[in-house]
C-alpha cells in the first residue's frame, strides 16, 4: 500500500476518533479591493463590495454600515457617526454591489464599518475590517492602491450597544425634535391626501421610532453650538424636501388610484418611508393594515412628477402566490412528509420585491420541534422549493452509525481517486491538458456581456442591464490595454487620458451605467441605446 493511501486512511480514522464534524456545506464571503479609498471633494464615494455565496441556497439578511468622522472644532473633539441598514437578499454564486457613502464639500476622513447579519440554523454575521474613506482637495493626494480585505461568516455574537456620552443630552433633544417632525410629516401627508381625495379615511398618526446613534466612550460634555447649527440646518433641508415630495406624490393620479383601491378594501396607512432626491423625484414605501390585522404595501418611484413604477401587494396577491405554491409537486411532496411525521402548519410569511417574491411556511409538531418550507418566485411563478428541518439534522448528528458510514464512503472515494488520477495519469498528460486550454477571448466575452445587457433591458431588469454594459466596457478596455486587473471607472479614465487615447464618450457611457446601477439616475431607453452604441463602437 502506498504512503499516499496510508495517509488518507490515517486521516479519516482520526476524524472518526476525534469526532470532528464535517465542514459547513458552503460559506458567505465579503471582500473589498482596498483598505483606504481616496476621492476628490464633491465626488460621490462609491466602493464595490464583492460577495461570494457558496451555500446551497439564497439567503436573506440585513446589511449595515457605519461612517464615523473624528471632528475637532473650537478646541472640542468629538465623533459624528451615521449608520444605515437595509435588507439584502443574496443569491447563490458571486455578485458585486456598489455602496454609496455620499460626498463631502471639504477635506475629511471617515472610518467605515460594514457588517451583514443573517440566519443559517443559527445567527451568523460577516464583519469586515475597518476601512478608511478620504476626501481630498488636491488630485495629487489620491493614493488608491490595491490592498484587498476579506471576511467570511462566523457565529454572530450579537450587536453591542454603543455607550453614549458627551453630547448625549444634546443629541436626545435633537432626536426628540426629529421624531416630532416625522410625526408632523405623516399628519401633513394625510391632510394632503384628504384635500385631494376627500373620501379617504384618516389614518392614525405614526408612533415615532428611535434612531440609532453612536458616540465614542471618551466623549466629554463640551460646547457644541457649531455642530448643533449644522445638524439643525440639515434637518430643515431634509424636512422641506420631504414635505415637497409628499405634496407632489399626493397629487399624482396613479398614486391616488392605488391608494384609493387599498382604502376601499379597509386598509389604512400605518408606516411611511420616503426617499426623495428632489421635490418631484424619489421612491416611497407605504405600509397599510386593516382592522383584521392583515397587511398590504404600496411601493414605487416617481420621476419629474410622473410615476416610473408603482406596485401594491395585498393579502389577495399573497393568496395567489400561495395557491400556485400549493399546486407545485415538490411542495406537495414535502408538505406530505411533514404531515406524516406529525407536523402542523402554524404560520405563513410572504414578501415581494419587484418581480421576485419569497414565502416561508412554518410547521411545528407535538414535541415542539420546528420545520419550514421555503419557496422563491420569479414573475409570480415558483422557481425553487426547499425544506428546512433542524430536527432531522439533530437526528443525523446523534446517530452513532453516521461516522462509521461516512468513513467507509470516504475511504472508497479516496481509493477510487487514487487509482484514477494519482496512479494512472502521468505528468506528461497533465502538461498536455494545461497546454490544450484556450486563451481567454476578452473581446468575445465583452460582446456576450453586451448581448446579455440587451436581454436584461428588454425583460425589464434595467438596472442590471446598465451594470452588465458597464462591466463589458471595463473588461474590454482593461484587457485591450494590457492592464493586470479590472480598474474602477475613474482609474480607467485616468489611464486613457494619460495615454492620450479617446475617452470622452467612454466616460459618458461608464458614468451613465454607474448612476443607474447605484440608483442615482433612472433608466430609460434613449440613454441605454446611447450606451450600446458607444460600447459596440469601442468593442468592435
Amino acid at each position: 500500500m502506498s504512503n499516499y493511501l496510508k495517509t488518507i486512511i490515517s486521516f479519516f480514522i482520526f476524524i472518526l476518533l476525534t469526532g470532528i464534524s464535517p465542514a459547513r456545506a458552503g460559506d458567505l464571503t465579503f471582500s473589498l479591493d482596498q483598505k483606504e479609498y481616496y476621492f476628490k471633494i464633491g465626488e460621490n464615494a462609491v466602493i464595490s463590495l464583492h460577495i461570494k455565496n457558496t451555500l446551497e441556497r439564497p439567503i436573506s439578511g440585513t446589511l449595515t454600515y457605519t461612517a464615523t468622522q473624528d471632528i475637532r472644532q473650537g478646541g472640542v473633539s468629538f465623533s459624528s457617526s451615521n449608520s444605515n441598514s437595509t435588507s439584502l437578499n443574496i443569491d447563490k454564486g458571486e455578485r458585486t454591489m456598489g455602496l454609496d457613502f455620499g460626498t463631502s464639500d471639504s477635506p475629511a476622513t471617515y472610518k467605515i464599518k460594514i457588517a451583514y447579519y443573517y440566519e443559517d440554523k443559527e445567527p451568523r454575521e460577516v464583519s469586515m475590517p475597518e476601512i478608511l474613506i478620504h476626501f481630498v482637495s488636491d488630485k495629487s493626494k489620491i493614493k488608491n492602491q490595491s490592498s484587498p480585505v476579506e471576511s467570511s461568516s462566523q457565529k454572530s455574537m450579537g450587536v453591542q450597544n454603543p455607550n453614549p456620552g458627551g453630547l448625549l443630552d444634546e443629541f436626545d433633544r435633537m432626536q426628540k425634535e426629529m421624531d416630532e417632525r416625522m410625526q408632523e410629516h405623516q399628519q401633513r401627508m394625510e391632510q394632503m391626501l384628504r384635500n385631494h381625495m376627500p373620501q379617504m379615511p384618516q389614518a392614525p398618526p405614526q408612533q415615532p421610532g428611535k434612531t440609532s446613534r453612536k458616540l465614542p466612550n471618551n466623549q466629554m460634555p463640551q460646547d457644541s453650538s457649531g455642530l448643533k447649527q449644522q445638524i439643525d440646518q440639515q434637518l430643515k433641508k431634509q424636512e422641506q424636501l420631504k414635505n415637497n415630495f409628499q405634496e407632489n406624490l399626493a397629487k399624482n393620479e396613479d398614486f391616488q388610484k392605488k391608494h384609493q383601491e387599498l382604502t376601499d378594501k379597509g386598509f389604512k396607512p400605518e408606516k411611511e418611508n420616503y426617499n426623495p432626491t428632489s421635490p418631484d423625484t424619489g421612491s416611497f414605501d407605504i405600509y397599510y393594515k386593516n382592522n383584521e390585522g392583515k397587511s398590504a404595501t404600496l411601493k414605487g418611484e416617481m420621476k419629474n412628477n410622473k410615476m416610473e413604477n408603482i406596485e401594491s401587494f395585498t393579502p389577495e396577491d399573497q393568496q395567489k402566490l400561495l395557491n400556485k405554491l400549493k399546486e407545485n409537486n415538490e411542495f406537495k411532496k414535502l408538505s406530505k412528509q411533514l404531515e406524516k411525521r406529525g407536523f402542523r402548519q402554524e404560520d405563513t410569511q410572504v414578501e415581494k420585491s419587484g418581480n421576485s417574491a419569497s414565502a416561508s411556511l412554518k410547521y411545528k409538531d407535538d414535541k415542539g420541534r420546528n420545520a419550514s418550507i421555503k419557496a422563491n418566485f420569479i414573475n409570480d411563478e415558483v422557481k425553487s422549493v426547499e425544506l428546512e428541518d433542524p430536527s432531522r439534522e439533530e437526528a443525523k448528528v446523534k446517530s452513532p452509525f453516521i461516522p462509521v458510514l461516512l468513513l467507509i464512503l470516504l475511504f472508497i472515494l479516496a481509493f477510487i481517486i487514487f487509482n484514477k488520477y494519482f496512479k494512472k495519469k502521468s505528468i506528461a498528460e497533465n502538461l498536455q491538458e494545461i497546454q490544450a486550454e484556450e486563451p481567454f477571448d476578452y473581446r468575445l466575452e465583452s460582446k456576450k456581456l453586451l448581448e446579455n445587457a440587451k436581454r436584461l433591458f428588454e425583460e425589464g431588469y434595467r438596472k442590471d442591464a446598465y451594470g452588465e454594459a458597464g462591466r463589458a466596457m471595463r473588461l474590454y478596455l482593461c484587457r485591450d490595454n494590457g492592464l493586470d486587473k479590472e480598474k474602477t471607472n475613474d482609474e480607467l479614465i485616468d489611464f486613457l487620458i494619460g495615454s492620450g487615447k479617446p475617452w470622452h464618450e467612454i466616460k459618458e457611457c461608464l458614468d451613465l451605467c454607474s448612476l443607474v446601477e447605484f440608483a442615482k439616475y433612472s433608466a430609460n431607453r434613449e440613454d441605454f441605446e446611447r450606451i450600446l452604441k458607444i460600447a459596440e463602437k469601442t468593442i468592435s
